[in-house]
């Protein structure tokens, strides 16, 4: 019985993501026909949340590892996810650096 239970969660929380990641995509096509700036934004902005959880997680690991090579890789990271930010404020358009092609 309580098997029963626990897979009728599991199947819910399965049907719950695929629900989530279809509104995603519907929102992200939506955002591209109406502009491709805010498209364009929005890719950048999720590149640039993986980079910065990239070096979080290399960051919060460093006291646990004995090589100092995952820590050089998320620290390179957090500069992969500055300039991409730096990227996406000066896109074409955004008028944000204003003068500057």
């Amino acid at each position: 019985m309580e098997d029963l239970e626990f897979e009728k969660k599991s199947l819910l929380r399965d049907y719950l993501e695929y629900f989530g990641l279809i509104l995603s995509l519907v929102f992200i096509f939506i955002a591209q026909i109406y502009s491709f700036l805010l498209f364009h934004s929005i890719a950048e902005m999720m590149s640039i949340i993986i980079s910065g959880g990239i070096f979080i997680i290399g960051w919060n690991s460093r006291k646990y590892m004995k090589s100092s090579f995952f820590l050089v890789i998320g620290i390179s990271f957090l500069y992969v996810a500055i300039i991409d930010l730096l990227h996406t404020l000066a896109y074409t358009d955004m008028n944000i650096f204003i003068g500057y092609d």
